[in-house]
């Protein structure tokens, strides 16, 4: 059986659903970088699987696959998501686009990476800028009373002035920033905490290369 048989529409469109919906927590490596318009890796290792896995999807999904000696090569790559899948596949890849960064984004993204090294690379730059400007991103919460909560987002706003009582209040309809329960809980009070800094104004792999043709 081929593609044909194997796909299933419904099985790999509520995957692909799933992967772009949890994005705040799932970062698989083609997220080094930013890419227009990227596909859910689910949709092509679901292809790759009903053309090449010999079996309906549903059944070798979650199964470990090796396709030694099969090569896809994507001629228009962009962030390279189908070579990538195609690689933890067992596949050989071959890529090509004219835009040179798309060839760096998806080397770096193929590429063997040492672990130990980059661990350590991660865990010196972190420091560094949390010496640098890690104070910027501390505040204090207001029902706790501790200090130095981490902030995930400060919100800037304009403010204005009452012309009856002289108070300043916010420009602004308020402070939610999402209600979907996908993403992910978080301290309220340090974000409410982190909006007192307003701005106060008064009105106001393989083969990758770039194509070089």
């Amino acid at each position: 059986m081929s593609i044909e048989q194997n796909y299933s529409i419904r099985f790999i469109g509520e995957l692909a659903l799933r992967e772009k919906q949890i994005q705040q927590n799932y970062r698989p490596i083609i997220a080094v970088h930013k890419w227009f318009a990227r596909r859910p890796g689910t949709l092509f290792r679901g292809l790759m699987l009903s053309e090449f896995g010999g079996e309906p999807v549903e059944d070798t999904y979650y199964r470990a696959n090796s396709f030694e000696g099969v090569t896809i090569a994507d001629p228009f790559m962009g962030g390279g998501t189908p070579l990538l899948e195609a690689n933890r596949l067992g596949c050989d890849v071959i890529g090509a686009d004219i835009n040179p960064m798309a060839a760096w984004i998806v080397r770096e993204e193929l590429d063997a990476l040492d672990l130990k090294a980059y661990a350590k690379a991660a865990e010196d730059l972190a420091e560094h800028l949390s010496q640098q400007v890690g104070h910027f991103y501390k505040t204090r919460c207001p029902v706790t009373g501790q200090s130095d909560v981490d902030v995930k987002y400060f919100l800037w706003v304009k403010t204005g002035t009452c012309t009856a009582c002289h108070k300043s209040y916010d420009l602004f309809p308020g402070y939610v920033l999402a209600e979907d329960a996908r993403h992910t809980s978080m301290c309220w009070y340090a974000l409410l905490a982190a909006t007192s800094m307003r701005l106060l104004t008064h009105t106001r792999p393989a083969h990758v290369a770039a194509d070089q043709s």
